[in-house]
């Protein structure tokens, strides 16, 4: 039995060996640098040719009426909810869709996933929400603000379409 030492290269067989991983490495080296190039090319050109959306917001302040229950708290989410579905029925969206023009190829195919795609584009969010505290007689009526935002491809549509939202709210 030998001993490992014995089975090790020399000098002269690392030398081999080095050369032969080096002329391999340089032919090689054009087809890695070809991929290479390739996948960056691709990755840069679907960066470029993706669609921008731009964000337009409008802000409404809900206060709370002389009819209000009292001693009732609301949460934040409990609110955001009531606002994103009760007041954004799929009939108010679905005129609007119609109104601005929203994907009419799709509304023709299949208008529920048209819809799902519009409400998709449209965000609620509540802050500075009073109605998370009940309220006592003799107490001023509660506020919330409410932020709505709209993603558009075109900045100034995206603008009208948030402003019709509020409007519609």
């Amino acid at each position: 039995m030998s001993r490992w030492e014995n089975r090790e290269l020399d000098f002269r067989g690392v030398f081999d060996e080095v050369t032969r991983l080096l002329s391999r490495a340089w032919r090689t080296i054009f087809v890695t640098l070809g991929v290479t190039l390739l996948v960056a090319g691709a990755i840069t050109a679907r960066t470029l040719n993706k669609q921008r959306y731009y964000e337009s917001t409008i802000v409404l302040t809900a206060t709370e009426g002389e009819h209000a229950e009292d001693a009732v708290a609301h949460t934040a989410n409990k609110f955001q909810d009531h606002v994103y579905h009760a007041c954004f029925t799929d009939s108010a969206l679905t005129e609007l869709m119609l109104k601005h023009g929203f994907r009419p190829d799709l509304q023709e195919k299949n208008p529920r996933f048209a819809l799902e795609l519009f409400r998709d584009l449209i965000d609620v969010d509540v802050y500075k929400n009073e109605f998370i505290q009940p309220r006592w007689p003799m107490t001023p009526p509660r506020s919330a603000r409410i932020a709505i935002s709209m993603r558009y491809p075109d900045p100034e549509q995206a603008l009208t379409i948030a402003r019709d939202l509020g409007i519609s709210w």
